[in-house]
């Protein structure tokens, strides 16, 4: 094990209040590696599963265009998930009265 603790919401450094930025982007791009696959895989597998079975043409995925309203919540459901992630890599700026891990 590489001695980085892993967990929801967590890529912290044992010994340090929050890890270097360069130590947090290594446990957080491989937690990416690892969802973006299984996601592709399961993807792959519907497609073809609703193909099979006559429910979607093949291809008819990729030519979906979402209307403005589903797009605009798309791209709010994009911009939280990129804020999320980029939360958990860049140092955190203490709060008043807290260190950079929020305690007293």
């Amino acid at each position: 094990m590489s001695g980085i603790e892993h967990g929801p919401g967590t890529a912290t450094v044992p010994g340090t209040a929050t890890g270097s930025t360069e130590e947090r982007w290594v446990p957080a791009l491989l937690t990416m590696a690892r969802e973006l696959w299984v996601l592709k895989d399961r993807q792959r597998v519907l497609e073809e599963l609703l193909a099979a079975k006559g429910v979607v043409a093949p291809g008819e995925a990729d030519a979906w265009q979402p209307d403005p309203g589903r797009q605009a919540a798309i791209d709010g459901e994009c911009q939280a998930f990129v804020q999320r992630l980029v939360a958990e890599i860049l140092p955190r700026a203490p709060r008043e009265g807290r260190d950079a891990r929020g305690a007293r």
